[in-house]
């Protein structure tokens, strides 16, 4: 039940960041200051087209460990990947 848990955070917390540069005001994109038409420049969507996939492998790559993990490893880093989950 805890292996569910975990990638239900996984996968939640993943979405969230997936649409953290939709959410963001237009002066900012990943924290950093940018002129307001950059995300609509080629530059900027290539940043975010590039970030997107980036993070789609970490979090698929994060409920693969979970759900391949054994218990014991499980049971032992459960309260350090809640923290690092991404």
């Amino acid at each position: 039940m805890m292996r569910f848990a975990l990638c239900a955070i996984a996968v939640f917390t993943g979405a969230l960041l997936l649409a953290i540069p939709n959410m963001t005001r237009r002066r900012f994109l990943f924290g950093v200051a940018v002129p307001d038409s950059f995300r609509e420049s080629p530059d900027g969507r290539h940043a975010i087209a590039g970030f997107r996939p980036a993070l789609a492998l970490v979090v698929l790559g994060s409920v693969c460990a979970l759900l391949l993990a054994s218990a014991d490893v499980l049971n032992l880093l459960a309260p350090a990947l809640v923290l690092a989950i991404p």
